[in-house]
């Protein structure tokens, strides 16, 4: 958490700009170094079996939470005027998630 506060205190790390996200992003000034430097050695990591498990849940989790966001912006966008499905709660070769 230390190491986290540092980069926001020097402007490395912003906060998201959709408040929900509760994440942060790379300033852009920032971004050039960190992806010289920082984003090859990400790359070159060796991940191990429960490390690849973990990875993929946790990836099938915030899929699933991103979903339901476009689902519920599309239901309120269109305010009940259309049907929208949720197409990869059945099928994941459509080429989208949500039809509205």
């Amino acid at each position: 958490m230390k190491f986290k506060h540092t980069l926001i205190d020097f402007n490395f790390l912003k906060d998201h700009p959709t408040k929900e996200f509760n994440k942060f992003i790379i300033n852009a000034r920032y971004k050039k170094i960190f992806n010289k430097v920082v984003l090859p050695e990400i790359k070159n990591r060796k991940v191990g079996v429960e490390d690849l498990k973990r990875l993929l849940d946790q990836k099938l989790v915030h899929g699933e939470e991103a979903e339901r966001f476009v689902l519920e912006f599309e239901r309120d966008r269109l305010s009940g005027r259309k049907n929208i499905e949720w197409v990869a709660e059945y099928s994941v070769a459509d080429g989208y998630d949500i039809a509205s």
